[in-house]
């Protein structure tokens, strides 16, 4: 999953909304899982080609796009990223770059 050219935070030029899944009881006193705002962060999405999609497709049928933001604890396969109005849920848990642990990885699965 990772890349060959060196991953630097001048390379972060998305800003972006991390959204989750929220527990909320509606109009009716039925608990909806509903989408809410969670944090900005700035990431660099790219839409997969050629054998990075062949190789990312072999783990998740659907993968679209690959997302690498500054390293961070809280973001989880459970996400979703939205791009100004585009919508991409994280489809593998992030990965560490490198030993420094400054950047993290994941695919996501752009929503239609």
């Amino acid at each position: 999953m990772g890349r060959s050219t060196r991953t630097r935070a001048g390379n972060l030029r998305q800003r972006v909304l991390l959204q989750q899944v929220t527990p909320t009881v509606d109009s009716y006193g039925e608990t909806v899982e509903v989408w809410t705002d969670y944090k900005r962060a700035w990431c660099r999405i790219e839409p997969l080609m050629g054998k990075e999609l062949l190789d990312a497709r072999q783990l998740t049928a659907d993968v679209t796009h690959r997302v690498t933001m500054r390293n961070r604890d809280d973001v989880t396969e459970k996400m979703r990223i939205n791009l100004n109005g585009r919508v991409l849920h994280v489809a593998t848990a992030p990965i560490r770059l490198d030993e420094r642990n400054e950047f993290i990885q994941m695919d996501a699965i752009e929503q239609k």
